[in-house]
């Protein structure tokens, strides 16, 4: 991104066996706010389009998608947000599985609610769905929610609300299971990472009062006890 008064977007594509491209100009008033790319080499852009008042646009969020060997598809607003208040923040995620499912997770600035959205491959992006009514932290202060995926498409989405770490997975077929949370620690869990593997166990690593722990999530359903990693220095 260049540093000027309109915050161009530059981006470079690296090519195995061929290398970088040349960095080109994409738009205007615009940040990449998440990569993702899948094992055939498919990358999702996600794009954080800034609010101008001079011309009255509010913030958006914008993804495009472009298949290995293939022209950049066409922008796409996919927050489904218009009002002056809904703000994006920073705090944005996205994954892109080996089928080419897309899933976007990202906090609203003003009142701090997460939403998802996912784009199935071969269709188009659906309505965004609120997952989080988050009111703990000061607005642009919020970490990133995490988000991980397995070869089987099955999704995690990790977050800090209200100081607990939550934990909800998306299954094919079914759609978004109900919210769990792995750690209440007394209104102090931040930073909230997660991973999952092919079995669908997922791995939650987080910040609970200056210690860093892990809980490991069976595919079951069964959590297993909290394991200190170490302090957060």
């Amino acid at each position: 991104q260049d540093r000027n008064p309109d915050y161009s977007l530059r981006e470079s594509v690296y090519t195995p066996g061929v290398g970088w491209t040349g960095p080109t100009s994409f738009s205007e008033r615009k940040r990449t706010a998440a990569l993702a790319v899948n094992s055939a080499g498919e990358i999702l852009e996600i794009l954080h389009a800034e609010a101008n008042l001079y011309t009255g646009q509010y913030d958006d969020l914008l993804a495009r998608r472009q298949v290995a060997g293939s022209a950049w598809g066409a922008t796409t607003s996919i927050d489904g947000m218009a009002s002056p208040q809904a703000n994006l923040s920073p705090a944005i995620a996205a994954v892109l599985d080996d089928a080419g499912d897309a899933t976007v997770a990202w906090f609203e600035d003003t009142t701090n609610r997460l939403w998802v959205n996912r784009w199935p491959s071969g269709g188009s992006w659906g309505t965004a769905q609120e997952v989080s009514a988050t009111t703990s932290s000061a607005s642009g202060d919020l970490p990133p929610p995490s988000l991980a995926v397995n070869a089987g498409g099955v999704v995690a989405l990790g977050w800090s609300d209200n100081g607990t770490g939550r934990l909800r997975r998306f299954v094919p077929g079914s759609g978004w299971t109900a919210t769990e949370v792995f750690a209440s620690g007394g209104g102090a869990v931040v930073d909230v990472r997660v991973g999952i593997d092919t079995a669908g166990n997922v791995i939650a690593v987080y910040n609970e009062n200056g210690a860093v722990r892990a809980r490991r999530r069976t595919a079951a359903g069964t959590w297993g006890a909290p394991v200190d990693l170490g302090t957060d220095s």
